[in-house]
């Protein structure tokens, strides 16, 4: 995990493609706006439930990206981060 700079979700797949607007490409649109939200609150004081409160997302989507950003390296459990620190 690196916690410096922009974590360029395009490269890491992450990110849709420019194109026509379909009800898919809005189901693609809410996902990442739930993978923002999560890069954005995920400072170990909040939870995938707050989160989902705040940004007015079902949760399913928030821990949907979760998992998602879990893959590709860009978040980790707060407890295994917090541990880290002290090896």
């Amino acid at each position: 995990m690196n916690p410096d700079g922009e974590p360029m979700l395009g490269r890491r797949g992450l990110y849709r493609q420019t194109g026509g607007h379909t009800e898919s490409q809005e189901e693609k649109q809410k996902a990442e706006l739930a993978m923002l939200w999560v890069l954005n609150q995920s400072d170990g004081g909040h939870d995938l439930l707050s989160i989902a409160r705040r940004s007015g997302l079902p949760f399913r989507i928030i821990e949907q990206a979760a998992a998602r950003l879990r893959e590709k390296g860009l978040l980790a459990d707060s407890s295994s981060s917090a541990n880290s620190r002290f090896e």
